[in-house]
């Protein structure tokens, strides 16, 4: 019998309803903190990657973040909602 690699349970059995309701509470206009998952180098040992940013938009696949950076300068970026289910967020 040979054997397979294969995700997690917790990842591999995401459905898209169960995906919708992690990512309910997450409205435009809010505040949010998302952990990013990444993998370490030898350069950077971090595991995780902090984005701070106020939610500007929800699309049907993914949520439009506007990221402040120091003083008034601000860069966007766009998480897949299947992403952000797996990740570690907080709505403030």
């Amino acid at each position: 019998m040979r054997k397979y690699a294969r995700e997690p349970k917790s990842i591999a059995n995401l459905t898209f309803e169960m995906i919708e309701q992690i990512v309910a509470p997450i409205k435009p206009g809010k505040n949010i903190k998302i952990w990013e998952k990444r993998t370490p180098t030898k350069y950077d040992v971090k595991k995780y990657r902090l984005v701070t940013g106020k939610v500007k938009a929800v699309y049907s696949k993914m949520i439009h973040v506007q990221v402040k950076e120091r003083g008034e300068v601000c860069y966007n970026e766009c998480f897949l909602k299947s992403d952000l289910a797996r990740y570690k967020f907080e709505i403030q």
